[in-house]
């Protein structure tokens, strides 16, 4: 092998490490990133009244998950009952 070849050889390396280094960093701030999304979610979870939601297992958070849906649904469907209610109301006004 040539010096040439050498010279090549480690040029591409030092490409492919360029590469590694910008996906490494990129993956960091991601990371980061993913990191403050899950201390707001924590945030408001504490709230909302859980205030120990870093301490839960992944399932107690599906189940709180869960829990939170059906009474947003519910509030959803008392909220439209009344809307509807006021607006049969005013029809007959």
């Amino acid at each position: 092998m040539n010096f040439k070849e050498i010279e090549q050889q480690i040029h591409n390396l030092h490409v492919r490490v360029k590469e590694l280094a910008t996906k490494r960093d990129g993956i960091i701030r991601q990371a980061g990133s993913e990191e403050q999304k899950l201390q707001e979610a924590y945030a408001r979870l504490s709230d909302l009244g859980t205030p120990d939601a870093a301490k839960l297992s992944t399932d107690a958070l599906e189940e709180l998950n869960n829990q939170l849906q059906e009474q947003l649904v519910t509030a959803v469907a008392e909220l439209t009952a009344k809307v509807e209610e006021g607006e049969r109301l005013l029809a007959k006004a």
